[in-house]
């Protein structure tokens, strides 16, 4: 049966990833009978690695359903991905049972994967990503945005309720859920174990990523740009000129100083609120046998004290005066470069000019001469006129001085 995969995230389980690695393989994926569409039109906030952005947009919604059955012509299977679809058929709870009814009327199904990542873990990770983008909640503490979404968006987090109502949509066994665990993946890699929920092979065709995607700040990094994100005088592109080079220093500081933002205690007391949500996705939605996540190991919180952050800092400070400073003697250069080639412009201007004089002078001369001429010719025509009547001109001569 025609089958569109629909992979909705959750955030912050190398969706990121698994999109660039399926735009790069767009062709290889069509040999296998696999079809990767661009999106239906160009919007704001979406690439076309996100090509199931549509489902989100008024805009560009019926071109893109039309563009599914296009796709089914001449292929079994259709994947779109959209990481946001978690949050959103939540927020638009018609919006599931929209698509659902639009693939029962055309002949296809669909089957919707998700990625599970323990809820300690990702409220981490989206506090950071949070902080590498101007929004209103980038300068929020860690337990400011914990605060924020459990009071007012728990349920991207209550991975239960959620499954159910995706469930009762597209019916449970439509549904593909893996956990974002690397020691649960396909050969231990998220692009490998992806590939496998639709049903191929990571082989020798495909074109893997040359580096990793959208890497997550360390802890210090995060609190450095959380700082930076307080000051209202930075402009957006001056915050992301920081962001280079805060993601630049993330990956030594990560090394230098493994941390949380959340002790041991404090990660279980979440994953509390959560245990029974979790218990019953193990149970329903896998069941292997195993719980949703492993057990938390001992981690160390963050401290603003921590001897790290002091060369976090200095080495920010460092990088980004000595960017600064390579840029200047780059532009010196370019100055210096354009001096050379205005002077010589000039030399040419003056040379012209010269040229220019040079020609005018010549018209005069070329104009006096032009006049000397038609003098001469004038004389020689009158010559000629006294050869053809010598008679005439003698008896001018003698009787008409």
């Amino acid at each position: 049966m025609k089958t569109l995969y629909l992979h909705i995230g959750t955030p912050k389980t190398g969706t990121s990833a698994i999109q660039h690695f399926l735009l790069k393989n767009n062709a290889v994926l069509a040999e296998h009978g696999y079809r990767f569409p661009k999106l239906p039109c160009a919007y704001t906030y979406a690439r076309d690695n996100r090509n199931g952005y549509f489902i989100t947009q008024k805009q560009g919604y019926a071109k893109g359903l039309k563009q599914i059955l296009t796709c089914f012509e001449d292929s079994d299977h259709v994947i779109l991905t959209e990481e946001n679809l978690w949050r959103y058929f939540h927020t638009s709870p018609t919006a599931a049972q929209k698509l659902k009814d639009h693939a029962d009327a055309n002949g296809y199904q669909i089957r919707v994967i998700v990625y599970l990542r323990r809820q300690d873990e990702y409220m981490e990770s989206l506090w950071k990503e949070n902080i590498k983008h101007a929004k209103h909640f980038s300068s929020l503490t860690y337990e400011q945005r914990l605060s924020e979404i459990l009071e007012n968006e728990s349920f991207l987090l209550t991975y239960a309720s959620r499954l159910d109502a995706l469930a009762e949509v597209f019916g449970q066994e439509q549904l593909i859920i893996r956990r974002y665990e690397k020691d649960t993946w396909k050969n231990g890699l998220i692009i490998d174990d992806f590939l496998d929920c639709i049903g191929l092979e990571h082989t020798e065709d495909f074109r893997d990523l040359e580096k990793p995607k959208n890497l997550s700040l360390s802890a210090n990094t995060a609190q450095i740009m959380r700082i930076i994100n307080k000051n209202q005088q930075f402009t957006p592109e001056e915050k992301t000129y920081l962001v280079r080079f805060v993601r630049e220093i993330s990956p030594d500081s990560q090394a230098q100083q493994p941390c949380s933002m959340l002790s041991t205690a404090e990660a279980e007391e979440l994953l509390q609120r959560f245990a029974e949500e979790n218990t019953r996705v193990a149970n329903e939605y896998i069941n292997d046998g195993n719980p949703l996540f492993q057990p938390i190991q001992p981690l160390i919180k963050w401290t603003p004290d921590n001897p790290q952050f002091t060369e976090d800092m200095i080495r920010l400070f460092s990088i980004t005066t000595i960017d600064l400073k390579r840029e200047n003697a780059q532009l010196h250069e370019q100055i210096d470069d354009l001096s050379l080639t205005i002077s010589g412009l000039q030399r040419d201007i003056q040379k012209l000019q010269q040229e220019r004089a040079s020609i005018k002078k010549t018209e005069k001369d070329v104009k006096r001469l032009s006049t000397d001429v038609k003098k001469l010719q004038s004389s020689l025509q009158s010559l000629k006129n006294k050869l053809k009547h010598p008679f005439r001109t003698l008896w001018n001569r003698l009787f008409h001085r």
